[in-house]
């Protein structure tokens, strides 16, 4: 038996109900499969990894330990027994001490509790691999879904705030104290999802848990285990659609996800990106490896590559040009320089002051060494009557290069001025990391509305992944003739990642370049694919009437005749409900109407249409078949 037959095996035989109760008491659907298979499973496994596992003697933490062998060799694979939630008895019962754990220590770290530390546990502590916290829970941290738990301390006046829960490890998911109005005891628990910055479910006191009761998990536990354990299994999910993204991105360096309004593509952009760089979702923003821009249709080539811009003098009083790079440039040019590290050159920006300077001033401008006023010619360069200072020949002799002049007068007087008046430091030579080049990710929101050959220009060439990277593949971009290196061509690096989004029914995508759509590689994004967004948004008592009603009604749109799957509904329409108090039909009258009623304008029986859609949403009839072609006759 191969690994690969053992592991086809495990997610495609079902379970027998003379089964299902061996599989609570081991804890795991993979190991109840795997043991049916005696000897010869234990020996595949041993064969693969060299150890032999006692299937009738099988823990939550041994059950971790396989699911985790299993998902470093044959990770697909694994996803698909994690999305089967069964919990083991010896899931509850350690999952009832870690509560009864978390509680106490709460409970003995305040000072107004009589409740008292035992022995030697640790008193607080973040639940960190190696902190002492963590000994005190080692046995009961461990779950058979292959995931563990962590308990978070901190004592003192933060007791009440947000930095004490217990969490699935390394994840935002969590359960949360809520305490008396006296603030001297625990009174119930409750889940919070941390990067949604909300509760979910309802508080459970601890009497209704059972918790130091003595007896065996109630059903009260059993369940709040399995809310629990479910925010993890929805997470795994949508980690899926994220992690199948980024690897389509990797590969082709350019996508668009496209599909119906509301299914969350800038939203899933977002999370693609933040994978892809290696931080958290809310650190986005804030990430200089994260660009964002959204098109529409007065967007051009000096927004997004380079242009000229009006600047004014520090008095205000005059106006000039100047040429400015674009978003995106700025962005490539960023990232091109991002792997250099240990130097020193802030030439660009002290060259900048000093030629706004020169450009304000009413009077003439001196520098020391000279008794020639210094102005600019039309290429910004820096005059003295006849000669003439460059800003390429200033900054070869500010880095120690060969200039190639015969006399390096003016150039030195304008470096020196540069030291003294423009904070310019010495130029120190980089070098480029030897570690692999941090990935930029720049996402263009509802790129098919903007003008797409009058914004990229030039760059259709070099926005091509074959042409990533390579200086030589580079292009003189609309402005060239206004730099001051006239052989200074634009190139894309290859650390950088390009995400579109874009509406399949808005009329713009029928003119959306045909040389840029072959330089992308589009993927739908389906409305059920996206409600995951729900979870930690909508009441968990919400999500399954929301489920039925969206898919319902996407149902009767794709048999509406003129319409397809690029009408559905998203599900971003159905977070407005909480705003909403979940009134599905104030969701229906004054967002979901309106845009079908655009849907159907014109259309023949349009009422009727209307009318079947909104039973469809309010789950009164069954979807209208598709009409053949002799219905229609």
């Amino acid at each position: 038996m191969t690994m690969e037959g053992l592991i086809k095996y495990i997610y495609e035989t079902p379970l027998e109900e003379t089964e299902f109760h061996d599989l609570q008491q081991k804890g795991d659907r993979a190991l109840i499969l795997l043991s049916k298979y005696g000897e010869d499973a234990q020996q595949s496994l041993a064969d693969k990894f060299g150890n032999k596992i006692a299937f009738n003697a099988i823990t939550p933490k041994t059950a971790m330990n396989i699911m985790n062998i299993i998902n470093k060799h044959y990770p697909k694979e694994e996803k698909k027994l994690r999305s089967i939630n069964v919990a083991a008895e010896e899931d509850f019962k350690n999952f009832k001490k870690i509560l009864e754990y978390f509680v106490h220590i709460l409970r003995a770290n305040n000072k107004d509790n009589d409740e008292k530390f035992f022995g030697k546990e640790a008193k607080s502590g973040q639940g960190y691999k190696g902190q002492a916290i963590r000994k005190s829970y080692e046995e009961i941290r461990y779950y058979s879904n292959g995931k563990s738990m962590d308990v978070s301390i901190t004592p003192g006046y933060q007791l009440f705030n947000k930095t004490n829960y217990i969490n699935w490890t390394e994840t935002g998911y969590n359960i949360r104290a809520i305490w008396n109005d006296q603030k001297n005891d625990v009174i119930a628990l409750q889940l919070y999802v941390d990067v949604a910055n909300k509760w979910i479910g309802e508080k459970i006191s601890l009497s209704d848990l059972g918790l130091n009761d003595g007896s065996m998990p109630n059903e009260s536990l059993k369940k709040f285990y399995k809310n629990y354990s479910d925010l993890l299994l929805k997470s795994s999910e949508n980690s899926s659609i994220i992690e199948e993204l980024v690897d389509k991105l990797e590969k082709s360096k350019n996508i668009i996800l496209r599909g119906a309004p509301g299914t969350g593509k800038t939203y899933l952009a977002r999370q693609v990106a933040a994978s892809l760089i290696g931080i958290d979702d809310s650190q986005v923003d804030e990430s200089d490896q994260y660009g964002f821009v959204q098109f529409h249709p007065s967007y051009d080539y000096t927004d997004f590559v380079e242009g000229l811009r009006p600047v004014t003098s520090e008095d205000e009083e005059k106006v000039s040009f100047k040429l400015v790079h674009g978003i995106f440039k700025a962005f490539c040019n960023f990232a091109a320089n991002s792997d250099i590290i240990d130097g020193t050159d802030n030439f660009e920006d002290s060259w900048e002051m000093l030629v706004n300077k020169i450009n304000e001033n009413d009077g003439d401008y001196m520098m020391e060494r000279s008794n020639v006023p210094a102005t600019l010619n039309s290429r910004n360069s820096i005059k003295f009557k006849t000669p003439v200072a460059t800003k390429d020949t200033v900054y070869k002799l500010y880095r120690g290069e060969e200039t190639n002049l015969k006399y390096e007068t003016y150039q030195s007087i304008v470096l020196d001025h540069l030291f003294k008046k423009y904070d310019l430091k010495p130029f120190k030579e980089g070098k480029r990391s030897s570690n692999q080049k941090k990935k930029f990710v720049f996402v263009i929101d509802e790129i098919n509305r903007g003008e797409i050959s009058k914004i990229f220009g030039e760059l259709f060439f070099s926005i091509d992944p074959g042409y990533r990277g390579k200086e030589k593949y580079g292009v003189y971009t609309q402005y060239s003739n206004l730099h001051t290196d006239k052989k200074e061509k634009f190139f894309i690096p290859d650390n950088i990642y390009i995400i579109g989004t874009m509406n399949d029914i808005d009329r713009s995508v029928d003119s959306f370049d045909f040389a840029m759509r072959r330089r992308f590689r589009f993927i739908e994004i389906k409305a059920e694919d996206t409600t995951v967004m729900w979870q930690g948004q909508l009441e968990d008592s919400e999500i399954k009437e929301a489920t039925n009603r969206l898919y319902s009604l996407n149902d009767q749109i794709s048999v509406t005749d003129g319409l397809n799957t690029n009408y559905h509904i998203g599900p971003s329409y159905f977070l407005k409900l909480p705003e909403l108090n979940y009134d599905y039909e104030v969701l229906w009258e004054d967002y979901l109407k309106p845009l079908l009623e655009d849907y159907l304008r014109g259309s023949y029986e349009e009422q009727d249409k209307l009318d079947k859609m909104k039973a469809a949403y309010d789950l009164k009839v069954k979807i209208d078949e598709v009409d053949t072609d002799e219905d229609r006759g």
